[in-house]
């Protein structure tokens, strides 16, 4: 409780040096069944968490780790979100999101079925990830998450519309690079002897994702364009 009320004060907050001495000890109450504990912990981490300083510490310390199995239970979701939040603008944070256990389809759960705070959360952290590496766009996409962008870009909150736009535009930017790749990749295919081209057949799920992507190319309130 004296780390959490010391780390009210800004200059302690912004300390990298004190979050390399709180980081330990705090990361070992998240593994206690000490539900007090783990509350404050997570509080504590959240705060040093925001400053830029100590999130390269934070993320090389293991603490995604920590993170994805309290909300796969859905346990202090939002401020295990609201950590992930802050840490995802770092690549190698994204990338541990990326490669943890049930960690990317419980922010996708959360974006779909979340609170308001949890949906602003869980769509940052996936912009952010999407951002970093467009090949992770894909993985993203394999969450299921267009049906939830696409709600939330028209009954979120303000900041939360703006960012699911923003994710839906980097989605179907991703999507149509997609299809513009495999176009050229049948057309390499042609056989030379009859000029015909090998054509895959487009898989439902392709066409699902279409349709829900072309409507941000429409004359719409919502368009992107």
């Amino acid at each position: 409780m004296m780390l959490h009320e010391l780390l009210q004060q800004p200059s302690c907050r912004k300390s990298s040096l004190l979050a390399s001495v709180v980081a330990p000890s705090v990361f070992g109450a998240l593994d206690t069944g000490d539900t007090k504990c783990l509350e404050v912990a997570l509080k504590i981490i959240c705060k040093i968490s925001s400053d830029d300083d100590t999130k390269s510490y934070l993320v090389s310390s293991g603490i995604i780790a920590k993170l994805c199995p309290l909300l796969s239970e859905g346990r202090h979701t939002e401020c295990c979100l609201n950590i992930l939040r802050n840490l995802s603008d770092v690549k190698e944070a994204a990338d541990f999101i990326i490669g943890s256990d049930n960690c990317l389809s419980s922010i996708s759960d959360n974006l779909d079925t979340g609170s308001c705070r949890e949906r602003e959360h869980a769509v940052v952290i996936l912009l952010a990830v999407c951002s970093h590496s467009t090949e992770d766009c894909s993985l993203v996409m394999k969450e299921g998450v267009i049906p939830a962008l696409v709600e939330l870009s028209v009954n979120g909150t303000n900041f939360a519309k703006d960012y699911s736009i923003k994710m839906l535009q980097l989605l179907r930017d991703y999507f149509s690079s997609s299809c513009s790749r495999e176009v050229a990749t049948n057309h390499a295919a042609e056989n030379p002897s009859n000029g015909s081209i090998c054509k895959q057949p487009i898989s439902n799920s392709a066409r699902y994702i279409s349709r829900k992507l072309n409507i941000f190319s429409k004359p719409r309130s919502l368009t992107l364009a």
